[in-house]
């Protein structure tokens, strides 16, 4: 799933100042011991990291290894004030790892890893019992260390799943909306193309139409310039790849010379590139620039990948000349 999930840097930054309010407040009021010690420092440092690493803006889930060392930092860090911890009576807050860890865990689940997350906690269970069993107690006092920190990671990893669902559901509907945006734009485009094309077929007839429909005499001028129309119009429907230049300079230009031009394009929904059709153009302007009358048909085919046939039938006082070209399509 992308990047639903990021923490907003003021929000990070409010939550990391808090959490490390709470634990730099324990450590250094109820820490005890192994506060007085090296391995203490470097527990409160590696608490305070794993807090920076975990909330740091990232992809949900987070990365699988940046969420293995989120995961292993509380238990090293229990390790280290076990190391120094007294052996008889309760260890109350002087063991404030176990809320550190655990504040990290949950925002491990939360951030889309929650399995990480429990086995984080159970690593940090199980130095909680190796203290126990070489402090000579019994086993049970680890486990009982972590009876609240259980609760809290057990409602938030509840709600872990609960955000998943929902984000899920978000994202699902997001891909809904992005296609049906899509799918709008493109039917927007496509009715504005038709109402271009429908102004544009409007100005190239709607003068002939109108005296065709008077009472007017049609000369031999106008009804040249209506073959000169019918053969362009016919040309926009079949022979799309040929309306460029210097193509359409000489279809006119023959036209007008009183040739017969027919196109038919085979290859019409091949999105040929500018400079490909260039080439043909320049390729047809000459077979057409050679032909002063009669009737000149142009055929363009595809008939191996990479590759454009044209195929040229010119009529003359009844000799036909036959003329077969190869463009390679491929760029570069």
């Amino acid at each position: 799933m992308p990047a639903l999930l990021k923490l907003p840097s003021i929000g990070s930054s409010v939550l990391f100042v808090a959490y490390s309010a709470t634990v730099l407040a324990l450590a250094y009021t109820a820490g005890g011991d192994p506060m007085r010690t090296w391995q203490g420092l470097l527990a409160l440092v590696l608490a305070l990291a794993s807090a920076v690493l975990v909330l740091a803006a990232g992809t949900y889930p987070l990365a699988r290894g940046r969420s293995a060392l989120i995961a292993a930092a509380p238990a090293v860090v229990a390790y280290l004030i076990t190391l120094n911890l007294r052996p008889d009576g309760l260890p109350g807050w002087t063991a404030w790892y176990v809320l550190s860890g655990t504040l990290v865990l949950l925002a491990l689940a939360v951030r889309g890893r929650i399995a990480m997350a429990w086995v984080g906690f159970a690593a940090v269970t199980a130095v909680n019992i190796l203290w126990a069993v070489r402090a000579g107690r019994n086993p049970l006092d680890g486990l009982i260390m972590m009876q609240a920190a259980v609760a809290i990671l057990v409602f938030g990893s509840l709600f872990a799943v609960g955000l998943r669902t929902l984000m899920g559901r978000l994202h699902a509907y997001s891909e809904t909306e992005h296609k049906r945006a899509a799918s709008s734009a493109a039917e927007i485009a496509t009715a504005e193309e038709r109402r271009d094309r429908v102004v544009e077929l409007d100005a190239l007839v709607r003068e002939p139409l109108t005296i065709l429909a008077s009472d007017l005499f049609l000369s031999a001028d106008f009804r040249s310039r209506l073959r000169a129309l019918e053969g362009e119009l016919r040309d926009r429907v079949s022979g799309a790849n040929f309306l460029v230049e210097p193509a359409t300079v000489a279809i006119r230009a023959a036209r007008a010379r009183g040739v017969d031009v027919l196109f038919f394009d085979d290859v019409g929904l091949v999105q040929l590139h500018l400079d490909i059709k260039t080439r043909l153009a320049a390729t047809m302007a000459t077979i057409l620039d050679a032909v002063d009358r009669g009737s000149a048909t142009l055929r363009l085919s595809s008939e191996a990948p990479g590759t454009i046939r044209l195929s040229a039938v010119t009529e003359v006082d009844g000799d036909l000349h036959r003329s077969t070209q190869v463009i390679h399509t491929r760029m570069g």
